[in-house]
């Protein structure tokens, strides 16, 4: 069951006014509409009402209202559902807002997120295909004075400063559970605390999927989590470097266990697909993508879901380069076919392993969607789907499949793994799904690097020194890594297994008083590494960039076993390699 994300799509204004007097088909490109129903389902945000009537909302410096021919529009797309959770459902009254669900339900496109009445906009949308059930469920986080009352129309509210209220946390029975909120501030390039926060609530909860909108720039990819679906149509100025002009859109295979994100250009009143072309960079002498198409590489190099900064650049992510291809086409809804529901089920709960595998850096740390499926997106290009870039003999498939001799993928070296296998399996238990979700925090950045690495799956263990007599190695052989809280966050450091630390000389490296430093408490190493077993927090990889400290007796060493963020497994790797892809620094900090 293949579904299509759209982000936040503005049909008034600008947009409205292209509708009087062109067709309703006049907004999408002939090959965005022919993707788009590829997909057997197509969610998106609707940032507008679409209504004749109505006055604009006093106090408000926008006010967006579409013509009735716009749900035609939508439905030409081939949308299922909208999403009227947002800041602009009532910007005519609740008059406009009604007719909007009209409009809505005379072109079979359910909404979710608003309603006649508190009970009726906070009421998910069930839809089906080929026998699929997806539960639909849309809130906002804004504004306050737009929520629905007993007896008074509105959008579905919540506020996020606290804990989820528990409408949100209780999800209708269905394959899989989509969640769309409308959260954060505008024109954001990373998800603000509250919002991460709340998305980790709706996945413990049981979401399959959150998928959200509201900063006009799509953001990073977290475990199940989505956190900004970005712009899909609109009339807006663009940001010179946010570029709110170009975006994503998300196709998500629930039952496949596939995804891939197409990157859009956002003209005015109008989308279409990014441009692919590849020119000749003439200063050196070598080729390029498209300008679109590098601006949306560039702006998911930046994505991540909070600010990283004073140590430099991030890396370059994998590099891919096609070459001419073409990708078959079918119609997804044509080829619709039931399955049995303990299947779907089990499928659509790999969801929470895919995403991580798709985007093994995970949330926040160099590039939260570096390994998100984003190819150009015409007849001329190859689209790597999610079983490309999972294959464990990646290297020689990109090389063979699309001719990459000279690029810098070939020269990536694979890892020796036994169980790279299992890690794609479906997972038999959390403990095994959170295990190898942990370990993919790490692997990918050496993967990122071309780092050579061996993975040692071990029986569960609680310190270094057990770790290194689970492997049968010297204690000198293993390294430990400590999470230290300093003034301005953490350090890690990384010692012998037999050292202890020196917390002395560690305040001079940092200059602070004997109140500033402390080792780590559970309390911090839950809230701030949930990516990680409780003690098992690796020198590198996770949502934190934090800076790195490795002892010399460490760095000394050939090759080291460090944690690999779980007590059942470690990762064996050249000390040169560990202090150069930390960017660590060396330094005495162990005790005599």
């Amino acid at each position: 069951m293949k579904l299509a994300l759209g982000g936040d799509t503005m049909l008034g204004r600008g947009v409205a006014e292209r509708l009087e007097t062109e067709p309703a088909d006049a907004l999408f490109a002939p090959e965005l509409v022919d993707l788009v129903r590829e997909a057997d389902l197509v969610v998106l945000n609707l940032e507008c009402c679409i209504s004749a009537r109505g006055e604009p909302t006093p106090g408000r410096v926008f006010h967006f209202r579409a013509p009735p021919s716009a749900a035609q529009a939508l439905a030409h797309l081939g949308v299922d559902c909208v999403t009227l959770a947002n800041n602009h459902a009532l910007d005519f009254g609740p008059d406009a807002l009604l007719d909007t669900l009209s409009h809505l339900d005379a072109a079979g496109i359910r909404a979710v997120g608003a309603g006649t009445d508190l009970e009726r906009a906070r009421a998910p949308a069930v839809l089906e295909a080929g026998g699929f059930r997806l539960a639909v469920l849309g809130f906002a986080d804004h504004p306050a004075e737009y929520a629905a009352d007993a007896d008074r129309p509105g959008i579905a509210y919540a506020d996020l400063q606290d804990a989820l209220p528990g409408w949100l946390t209780t999800f209708p029975d269905a394959d899989a559970v989509l969640v769309t909120p409308h959260w954060g501030a505008n024109m954001t390039a990373e998800p603000q605390r509250d919002v991460r926060r709340a998305a980790h609530a709706l996945v413990k909860a049981g979401a399959t999927l959150v998928a959200g909108h509201s900063a006009h720039v799509f953001h990073g990819v977290a475990p199940r989590v989505l956190y900004d679906l970005g712009d899909f149509l609109d009339d807006y100025r663009v940001d010179a470097n946010l570029r709110n002009d170009l975006g994503l859109l998300f196709l998500v295979d629930l039952t496949g266990g596939r995804l891939e994100a197409i990157p859009l250009k956002l003209e005015f009143a109008h989308t279409r697909l990014a441009q692919a072309g590849i020119r000749a960079h003439a200063a050196r002498g070598r080729q390029r993508r498209g300008v679109d198409q590098a601006q949306v590489r560039r702006r998911l190099r930046e994505a991540r879901h909070r600010g990283q900064r004073g140590r430099g650049p991030p890396r370059r992510p994998l590099a891919l380069r096609t070459r001419s291809t073409t990708s078959p086409r079918g119609n997804g809804r044509a080829s619709k076919a039931a399955a049995t529901s303990s299947g779907r089920r089990s499928q659509a709960n790999a969801l929470a392993l895919l995403l991580r595998l798709l985007d093994p850096a995970g949330p926040g740390r160099r590039r939260e969607d570096g390994r998100v499926a984003v190819v150009p997106a015409d007849a001329q290009a190859r689209r790597l789907l999610g079983d490309d870039l999972l294959d464990d003999a990646l290297p020689r498939r990109l090389r063979d499949a699309l001719g990459l001799d000279h690029d810098p993928v070939s020269r990536l070296r694979s890892h020796c793994s036994t169980s790279s296998k299992a890690t794609l399996a479906l997972p038999s238990s959390r403990r095994e799904e959170v295990r190898n979700v942990a370990t993919s925090d790490v692997t990918s950045v050496l993967d990122e690097a071309g780092v050579s690495y061996e993975l040692l799956p071990h029986a569960h263990t609680e310190s270094a020194l057990a770790e290194a007599s689970a492997l049968g190695v010297s204690p000198d052989d293993v390294a430990k890594t400590l999470v230290v809280k300093v003034p301005d966050g953490y350090t890690r450091v990384v010692l012998p297994a037999s050292a202890r630390l020196d917390m002395h000389k560690l305040r001079e490296i940092h200059g602070g008083g004997r109140h500033k430093l402390h080792l780590a408490t559970e309390e911090e190493l839950r809230r701030d590494y949930p990516e990680f077993e409780l003690g098992a927090v690796p020198p590198l990889g996770g949502a934190r960039r934090d800076p790195v400290v490795v002892d010399p007796k460490v760095a000394a060493q050939n090759t080291v076993v460090i944690e690999a963020g779980s007590h059942n497994e470690s990762l064996r790797l050249a000390a040169a390699d560990l202090v150069q892809v930390a960017r660590a620094a060396v330094t005495d900090i162990s005790k005599e």
